[in-house]
């Protein structure tokens, strides 16, 4: 069940995070560079040629040229031109796939009238895709340029260290679109002695480029004074860098390293004494041993993500209260353990409380939550599923007004939660209770003024009726009620959950007829789970499929089906590789077509029934950075 909520809350962590989120890089861009404003003349002839043998080299349907026709090439889409000097100063060719994340067609290649363009300031070919093709060694003969993004263009071979030439530059974006599990690079720099050369640059990705060969990386990113955003996720970095003896890094506000193996103590390290910075993200790191107390000082952190590193049952330093601006703390399968009193007690204790996001799942916490909320009151994600916490839910958890995310699955906590306790809950847009001693306690003609995307009340005594309440829940994408002692279907279920993404009502004592058409259900596949005795309609012969002890096994799909969105918590879909879903049962439970032609069933003994469907294109869900979390 871990496994099956991962996805579900980064998707609805995207809606928390608009204001946390790092603006795309047209936006940073801008916020250092403005644009200058159009010519309002036609534009210099050479350029204007440089700019159609450019087109001629990219291939379309990835880059719109649709525009690009007439004289004056200033107002071609993606063309922006000096209003004092006429000359070509921006050129954004960034592919039309939205996220830059889909397969697309190859793209072409660079043409080298690129270099014609010596007043350009800001070349955007990101999305693009140059599969198999190496950067061009003469991109580095634009003196001017200040932003060069070509990320997500799948380039293979040696960085050129030319790009060291590019003395103005303040923003490069270099990540290759490798794949998101990280087996192999495409990219990979000889060493990063040219980044000593880029004094200027104040926004630096080099996520999935292959680093493993470099050995003084600290040292060279210490040559970049200005630097502000360093983003080396999954570089297969492995020597930690204890400490600098100067650091030239005072302007540094974000750091991602996560998904390098380290290996290694999380202190002492190099990045403890740098007291600007407001983002940490470490997680996946094969770090261990204790938060070090000099995290105290580090009082501009407004993230800390630490998740899946071994913090080897210690509890966070009671330094933590210092850190009066944190908005986010992710420590997620850190093996913090101790009394939740106790870590709730020392987190940031001033007098506005910022905290948004708290994530302490997977861990060994215990005891009953206090039934003070501390920090806590503006919180809009909390997170607690698998601890050992025991006793009622406290009140103070019912009135978070402006709780998106709520999880308090697989904890010994009980009492009964009625309509009373859910009913402040108006932005509630995940609920998680599953496997708990809670009991549900509804009245059926409650309806709720929250719109939830996903619930999970699995093994909760909720039967036998289905829980009507529900009934409004037209947008759920998730609906986890297995093994919650349900015995019948209401008719209205097939049209109230037509959209959802994730149905699970296995090991429930369901029977009955299902509807003539299943039509209207945005279903690719329905599987009849565990023992169940069924037939379609026009076959006389009932197929039984015996149940299975096991646990949920991860079951692949076709190529051509987008994502499965199993919205949950723990990290299948987390990235974009694993087309996979998670069902139960001791045989190839789901068959993957892409457009499953799915025969009314009747259950012909009780049963338990699982829906599986996958989402379309529009509604798929979107994973995005989101800082630490």
């Amino acid at each position: 069940m871990p496994e099956v909520r991962f996805l579900v809350q980064v998707t609805l962590v995207v809606l928390l995070c608009l204001l946390l989120t790092v603006p795309p890089p047209v936006t940073a861009l801008a916020s250092v560079h403005p644009a200058p404003p159009a010519s309002n003349g036609s534009c210099i002839t050479h350029e204007r040629d440089a700019l159609l043998s450019i087109k001629a080299s990219l291939r379309d349907p990835n880059t719109d040229f649709s525009s690009w026709q007439g004289e004056d090439c200033c107002r071609w889409k993606g063309v922006r031109c000096s209003y004092k000097t006429g000359h070509v100063v921006k050129l954004n060719l960034r592919g039309k796939t939205g996220d830059c994340l889909e397969v697309y067609p190859y793209s072409g290649e660079i043409s080298y009238s690129l270099v014609s363009l010596q007043q350009l300031r800001y070349l955007d070919l990101s999305c693009n895709n140059f599969y198999g093709a190496e950067i061009p060694k003469f991109i580095g003969s634009l003196p001017s340029l200040r932003y060069l993004n070509l990320s997500y263009n799948r380039f293979y071979g040696r960085i050129p260290p030319q790009i060291g030439n590019l003395s103005k530059l303040t923003y490069l974006d270099l990540k290759p679109f490798g794949p998101n599990n990280h087996q192999f690079y495409y990219l990979y720099p000889g060493d990063l002695q040219w980044l000593s050369h880029l004094s200027s640059l104040k926004h630096l990705d080099l996520s999935n480029v292959n680093l493993t060969t470099v050995v003084d990386w600290v040292h060279n990113i210490n040559m970049l004074p200005a630097l502000r955003k360093l983003y080396l996720q999954y570089t297969g970095l492995r020597n930690r860098v204890a400490f600098v003896g100067q650091s030239n890094l005072t302007a540094l506000e974000v750091l991602d390293i996560s998904g390098n193996n380290f290996n290694t103590t999380i202190a002492p390290n190099w990045f403890w004494n740098s007291t600007s910075l407001t983002s940490l993200n470490l997680k996946y790191c094969q770090f261990h041993g204790p938060i070090p107390d000099d995290i105290g000082s580090m009082t501009s952190l407004e993230q800390i993500s630490l998740q899946r590193n071994n913090l080897m049952s210690t509890m966070i330093p009671s330094s933590f209260k210092n850190l009066c601006n944190l908005k986010i703390l992710d420590l997620e399968q850190t093996n913090t353990s101790g009394d939740i009193t106790e870590l709730m007690d020392r987190l940031p204790n001033c007098p506005s409380s910022k905290m948004q996001m708290l994530d302490l799942s997977y861990n060994n916490l215990c005891g009953a939550l206090p039934d003070w909320s501390g920090p806590l009151t503006n919180l809009t994600y909390l997170v607690l599923a698998a601890n050992n916490l025991i006793g009622p839910i406290p009140q103070w958890i019912w009135a978070l007004n402006d709780l998106v995310i709520l999880e308090l699955a697989g904890n010994r906590l009980n009492g009964i939660v009625t309509e009373d306790h859910l009913k402040g809950l108006t932005a509630l847009r995940f609920l998680a209770l599953d496997n708990t001693l809670l009991q549900i306690k509804i009245s059926p003609n409650w309806i709720p003024q929250f719109k939830l995307q996903a619930i999970i009340l699995a093994s909760l005594q909720l039967g036998p009726a289905f829980p009507p309440w529900l009934r409004s829940q037209t947008s759920l994408q998730l609906l986890h009620i297995s093994n919650a002692s349900i015995t019948e279907i209401p008719d209205w279920f097939w049209v109230a959950f037509s959209s959802a993404e994730f149905v699970d009502l296995s090991d429930n004592q369901i029977a009955g007829t299902l509807p003539a058409t299943l039509e209207f259900m945005e279903a690719h596949t329905m599987e009849d789970i565990g023992g169940t005795t069924y037939k379609e309609e026009g076959h006389t012969n009932a197929h039984t499929q015996p149940s299975s002890p096991s646990d949920y096994d991860y079951v692949r799909r076709c190529p051509q089906l987008q994502t499965a969105t199993t919205l949950g918590l723990a990290s299948l879909a987390s990235s974009r590789e694993w087309k996979g879903i998670k069902t139960r049962g001791n045989r190839a439970a789901l068959s993957a077509h892409h457009r499953c032609q799915t025969t009314p069933v009747t259950i012909a003994a009780p049963g338990m029934l699982m829906l599986i469907t996958y989402p379309s294109s529009e509604t798929r869900y979107k994973k995005d950075r989101i800082g630490s979390v």
